[in-house]
C-alpha cells in the first residue's frame, strides 16, 4: 500500500508539471495532418471530445506515453499512437485506431490537444478555436460514447471518469 501511494504521489507531481493546450475544430483533416502536428518533447493529437473523461485521465496517459518512450517499451514508434493506446487502455494498435476513426467520423468536433513535457509554444492553427481542456470535456463528455468506446458501463461521466482512469494506470502497471 505505502508503494502504492508513493506511485500516486510521484504520478501527481509528474502530470502537474506538464504543459496542456487545446482548440476546437469542427475541421475533421486535422486528422490526417496530425503528425505533421508533432514537436520534441510534445504529443498533439485531435480526440472527439465525446470520449474524454478527465484532463487527469489525458495527462496521465501523455505520462504513460512519454515513459513508455523513455524506458523502451512502447507498442507504437508513434508517441501519438502510443498516447492513443494509453488514452483508451488497450494495447492493440488496429483496433484502438478503428475504434477512434469511428467516432471521429460521427463526431461534429474535435479536440485537438497538445501535451508538453515543458511549457512551449501554443497550438496556432487556422479554424481551430482556443478551448481550456476542462471546459471542453465538460461540455462535450457524453456517457454513452465513453460506454461504447471504452466498454465500461456507467451511470454518468464522474463514474466513467475513475473507472477509465483506474483501466489506464492498470495497463501501465500490467505493461511495466
Amino acid at each position: 500500500m505505502k508503494e502504492l501511494l508513493e506511485r500516486i504521489n510521484e504520478l501527481v507531481n509528474y502530470i502537474s508539471g506538464l504543459y496542456v493546450d487545446s482548440c476546437l475544430t469542427t475541421n475533421r483533416e486535422i486528422v490526417n495532418s496530425i503528425s505533421k502536428l508533432q514537436e520534441e518533447d510534445c504529443i498533439v493529437q485531435a480526440l472527439p471530445p465525446s470520449i474524454l473523461t478527465s484532463k487527469v485521465h489525458i495527462l496521465i496517459a501523455a505520462h504513460y506515453t512519454f515513459k513508455s518512450f523513455k524506458e523502451g517499451f512502447n507498442i507504437s514508434r508513434k508517441p501519438y499512437i502510443e498516447f492513443l493506446l494509453y488514452l483508451l487502455g488497450d494495447r492493440q494498435v488496429q483496433r484502438v485506431i478503428s475504434i477512434v476513426s469511428n467516432e471521429v467520423r460521427n463526431t461534429e468536433y474535435l479536440l485537438v490537444v497538445k501535451v508538453c513535457k515543458e511549457g512551449t509554444k501554443p497550438l496556432t492553427l487556422s479554424n481551430c478555436v482556443k478551448t481550456p481542456l476542462e471546459e471542453a470535456i465538460k461540455k462535450f463528455s457524453d456517457s454513452r460514447a465513453i460506454e461504447r468506446v471504452y466498454g465500461i458501463r456507467c451511470r454518468d461521466v464522474n463514474e466513467a471518469s475513475r473507472n477509465v482512469l483506474l483501466r489506464t494506470v492498470k495497463l501501465y502497471i500490467d505493461n511495466v
